[in-house]
C-alpha cells in the first residue's frame, strides 16, 4: 500500500467512527427527550419512587389525592 491509500483508509475509520458516534449520542438523547410526559415506568408503585412529590403525571396525582383522603 502507499501512503495515499493508507491516508485514506485512516480517514474512512476516523469519519465512522465520529458519524457513530453522533448517530448514538442522536438516538439516546431522541430517546431520552421522547420519554418526557409518557407513562412512569414505576407507575404501580408510585408511593415508592423517588420523584412521587414532584411528579405530574396524573397517575401520580392520583395517588397523592388518595394519600391524603385517608
Amino acid at each position: 500500500m502507499n501512503l495515499h491509500s493508507e491516508e485514506n483508509r485512516r480517514e474512512f475509520f476516523r469519519r465512522a467512527a465520529r458519524w457513530s458516534l453522533l448517530t448514538a449520542s442522536v438516538i439516546g438523547i431522541g430517546g431520552l427527550v421522547g420519554r418526557e410526559g409518557r407513562a412512569c415506568a414505576t407507575a404501580p408503585a408510585c408511593r415508592a419512587c423517588g420523584r412521587f412529590q414532584g411528579c405530574d403525571l396524573p397517575q401520580a396525582q392520583r395517588s397523592r389525592l388518595a394519600e391524603e383522603g385517608r
